[in-house]
């Protein structure tokens, strides 16, 4: 632990570089504190006219981020209303509805910036969330910092974020889902289910083991679920002959390999039962229809 000449608060090591007795934090201003001084005095050079900030009355030459206000925290502080608890962002948006700032020369979202004025540094890591689930907010009381899956987690557990028949892209509705699991309750085949709902057997199985509409296990008891898990996949239904698209059954395969013992070569077999050498190959060497002996 180290103490600052500058702000006299005692920081860890880290926050020091080598072989100086101010915090990276109190550098930083200084050297900021410096530009002004010489952006000052090159404006005044120039012939440039001072105004008045438009938060705090103080005079400053106006730069290109800096028009309206003398700093990055009198600029945010005139871009927003405060309606009710929320200090909601009057000025330019991203698409997606979030406010945007020019922080230290930079675009940064206009919560961020919130967070980096009013609270101190984020790292790239972390996300800022709202308490208040106002994209437009940049009250700093209303941000929080959180990870990627915390965000998630958080808007999930608000309900806000889109999932079963409320997405664009669903080809199922929420009774559909239900009919699926009461269905394979009752015993009906994958394949059966497919076809009635026209999806494919991997999503019929997502759906079932919660792969899929997790949030489909909240409409059913424990009982009604654990009989759907002790179910095992129609197994006949999908090797062999169970296949839909199946060209052989049982029998055939046994005698493609009787013949190639013989001596009769695969692409005779080919011809034979109309399908390609390379399926021949796959069933004669066990590569498929392993079941068959």
């Amino acid at each position: 632990m180290k103490k600052c000449i500058k702000c006299f608060q005692i920081k860890s090591e880290e926050e020091f570089e080598k072989r100086r007795n101010a915090c990276r934090r109190c550098r930083l201003d200084a050297r900021d504190k410096e530009k002004i001084r010489a952006y000052d005095a090159r404006y005044a050079k120039e012939g440039r006219i001072k105004k008045n900030c438009l938060n705090c009355g103080k005079e400053f030459f106006p730069g290109r981020s800096t028009i309206f206000g003398c700093s990055d925290k009198c600029r945010f502080e005139i871009s927003y209303e405060k309606i009710g608890e929320c200090w909601e962002w009057i000025r330019g948006k991203s698409s997606k509805g979030y406010g945007e700032f020019i922080y230290k020369n930079k675009s940064v979202l206009a919560h961020r910036a919130s967070y980096l004025i009013y609270k101190g540094e984020i790292s790239d890591e972390m996300f800022v969330c709202h308490t208040c689930d106002n994209r437009r907010c940049v009250n700093p009381d209303h941000l929080f910092l959180g990870t990627a899956q915390e965000n998630t987690n958080d808007m999930i557990k608000k309900g806000r974020m889109l999932c079963g028949e409320n997405t664009v892209l669903s080809k199922l509705t929420n009774e559909d889902v239900k009919e699926i699991f009461n269905l394979r309750h009752k015993g009906e085949k994958y394949r059966d289910i497919c076809k009635k709902f026209s999806i494919k057997k991997h999503t019929v199985y997502e759906i079932l083991t919660h792969r899929k509409w997790k949030h489909a296990k909240e409409w059913f008891s424990e009982e009604f679920l654990s009989k759907i898990y002790s179910m095992t996949p129609d197994e006949s239904n999908q090797i062999g002959s169970g296949c839909h698209n199946a060209k052989l059954n049982n029998e055939k395969v046994r005698e493609i390999r009787q013949k190639y013992e013989k001596g009769k070569k695969m692409l005779e077999l080919a011809k034979e039962y109309g399908v390609s050498d390379g399926t021949i190959y796959d069933i004669v060497y066990f590569r498929t229809w392993k079941h068959i002996e």
